[in-house]
């Protein structure tokens, strides 16, 4: 979105740092293809992925609290530490 990059290309940029730890920051989590994003977090192989959520109140298109809890419970199973940010309740609530 914007003048960002686009995420494949950060991902590639991502894999060919070869030396040192790396985090990821999600934030803002949009709409994404789960199975692509796992797949590009296990090629960095990041210490750490925050994920967060929209908190200036963009309107981006967010993932559904179903497909977030999906996500969120497929990223703790690689043993990478995860930071939730406190702003994902609001999309998780939606969906209870």
């Amino acid at each position: 979105m914007g003048e960002a990059p686009a995420p494949a290309l950060r991902a590639i940029a991502m894999q060919d740092i070869k030396a040192g730890a790396k985090m990821i920051s999600i934030e803002p989590i949009m709409e994404f293809d789960e199975d692509i994003m796992m797949a590009w977090i296990m090629e960095i192989m990041p210490i750490i992925v925050s994920v967060g959520a929209d908190s200036k109140g963009h309107g981006l298109p967010e993932p559904t609290p179903d497909e977030l809890r999906a996500f969120l419970t497929r990223l703790e199973k690689t043993g990478i530490e995860i930071v939730r940010k406190d702003n994902l309740t609001r999309i998780l609530k939606e969906g209870k």
